[in-house]
């Protein structure tokens, strides 16, 4: 190629590229206050403030950091380039919020809006009904010593709107216990789950059984509460399948296949702390890998997988168990 046409050729790319459009940006107008109230109270850490176009598109969300201050809120503008289809706002447009799912009064401030503006608004808004029932509650149970348990409640919120929860807890014998350190949300007439851990320690004396008191709390209204007890008993010999229900193991465990030997089907026991994806995979002796069983996205609790080994030889399996944040081995034996 000559030097007069790799001249031509590049103006000509050139020519093209300052013709084309350029490719379209998200636009955001940012919201944010330090006066916002829910029920006459600066909102409370935790809550969710959200933003809503004149179509009621949802266009932004914000979790409250710091009582009764949000933000900074950032709310997505419509795309120019798609005017079939409405992702945010248009200049100008007045915007609506909510806080925790009740609608918002503003109170200060232009809530319009404009492309890269920050604007300071204030809201407020107001509750008919903090409710919280419970549904589900722990038993008198016996425990294994020297290992974590997680003891969960079922709640349901039977309020007006979006509302969340923690729990305080209390051992008798000064066990140790940590409270969730999430906040736990639920939608109205949505059933949640509080939890706590607490650590059952080695012969921890005469009598060896601990009164645990709880607690289970509205964040928006902490006069709505849940109060119950129960009793922990330690003994030799209880293992994690004796467990009842509402409490759980806070650590993941995978259990001996059962039984084993087997022909041609066991059962795999495992235990999850909390939700997560969840994979089986199968080798052979040689570390090869056979077999990758999706066991899909599992809540906490305890679960049995049967393998059927119907198409294997007989001979000696490792079965994995591997989750977003853990994996355990251990052998099985296939005999036909």
């Amino acid at each position: 190629m000559t030097n007069r046409l790799k001249i031509a050729v590049l103006a000509a790319v050139i020519t093209i590229i300052a013709a084309s459009p350029a490719q379209s940006q998200p636009e955001f107008c940012t919201f944010f206050d330090s006066s916002t109230t829910f029920d006459g109270q600066p909102v409370s850490v935790g809550s969710i403030i959200e933003a809503f176009d004149s179509n009621g598109v949802s266009i932004g969300k914000d979790t409250v950091l710091a009582a009764g201050k949000y933000g900074f809120l950032s709310t997505y503008g419509d795309d120019p380039e798609t005017p079939g289809l409405d992702e945010g706002a248009d200049p100008g447009e007045l915007i609506s919020f909510t806080i925790n799912g009740r609608a918002a009064t503003v109170d200060s401030g232009d809530a319009t809006w404009i492309e890269k503006a920050v604007k300071k608004v204030s809201l407020s808004a107001n509750s008919t009904l903090i409710a919280v029932t419970g549904v589900s509650y722990p038993n008198d149970t016996l425990v294994g010593y020297n290992f974590w348990v997680r003891v969960r409640v079922g709640i349901r919120n039977d309020g007006d709107g979006l509302d969340f929860y923690g729990i305080n807890a209390v051992s008798t014998k000064g066990w140790i216990i940590e409270p969730q350190a999430n906040f736990v949300y639920a939608e109205p007439s949505d059933t949640a789950y509080v939890y706590f851990d607490i650590f059952v320690p080695l012969w921890p004396g005469d009598p060896p059984d601990d009164f645990i008191s709880y607690s289970v709390f509205s964040y928006l209204d902490t006069s709505q509460h849940i109060d119950s007890s129960f009793n922990l008993q330690p003994s030799i010999t209880v293992g994690i399948d004796d467990e009842i229900d509402g409490i759980l193991p806070s650590r993941f465990v995978l259990e001996q296949n059962y039984p084993n030997p087997f022909n041609p089907t066991t059962n795999i026991a495992y235990s999850l702390p909390f939700r997560t994806d969840v994979q089986l995979q199968i080798y052979d002796i040689l570390g090869r890998e056979i077999e990758s069983i999706d066991l899909g996205n599992k809540g906490a609790g305890e679960y049995i997988y049967q393998f059927d080994g119907s198409l294997l030889a007989s001979g000696i399996y490792f079965y994995r168990m591997l989750t977003e944040t853990h994996s355990e081995s251990k052998k099985m034996m296939l005999v036909k």
